[in-house]
């Protein structure tokens, strides 16, 4: 008889999701505002099973028109974070299954990453749609003890391909034959950070 623990869902949250909640702007190319080029309706949503090992995070969120056109105005690519902390796990850590309906999106390489930090790469913005509900979700096993704080923090990170011969990471993309996980790479200076979703049940400071 195969033994199902059910999931204990701990958080969907459908307000702000990020820092900033300024109104969007139809400006192009504006990368002073985050609320012009990342969601500003969304919601992440925590689970786990009682014995506390097996997990799953799920974020889905909607783009306006003009944070389409201004999110593809300032990068091609764009790259989805799922930052994890109180976890136990260690950096460069990869075992997890994604799923998604984002144009392109597929797991990322962990590189030189200090702590758990599984992503979504290779979204092409030009092909996302506006008023479109878009989901990404990660799940794993790895024991996580009650009194340990875990909690995750959404990324979100427009990108570019980089391939040019007087890069310095340039030599990645030959190296591994164009893969995306090696070509991409984020602007970082444009990256939103969203607020922090513990587990199992609250929501901290953003």
């Amino acid at each position: 008889m195969r033994k199902v623990l059910a999931f204990i869902v701990i958080l969907t949250m459908t307000l702000s999701l990020f820092v900033s909640t300024a109104t969007p702007s139809s400006a192009a190319c504006n990368k002073d505002n985050p609320a012009t080029f990342s969601p500003t309706w969304g919601s992440v949503v925590t689970q786990t099973t009682s014995d506390g090992r097996s997990h799953q995070t799920t974020f889905s969120f909607r783009l306006q028109s003009g944070q389409v056109q201004n999110l593809h105005c300032i990068a091609h690519y764009l790259e989805i974070d799922f930052e994890l902390q109180g976890s136990g796990l260690p950096g460069e850590w990869s075992n997890y299954k994604l799923e998604t309906n984002l144009p392109g999106g597929i797991k990322d390489t962990p590189v030189q990453d200090t702590a758990p930090r599984p992503s979504v790469t290779n979204i092409h913005t030009n092909k996302l749609r506006a008023n479109y509900t878009y989901y990404a979700s990660i799940k794993w096993r790895y024991y996580v003890a009650a009194t340990q704080r875990q909690y995750v923090r959404m990324l979100w990170t427009p990108s570019y391909w980089d391939d040019n011969w007087w890069s310095p990471q340039a030599w990645l993309c030959s190296a591994y034959d164009r893969d995306p996980r090696w070509c991409i790479f984020g602007v970082e200076k444009v990256a939103t950070k969203m607020r922090r979703c513990y587990f199992p049940s609250s929501m901290g400071e953003g």
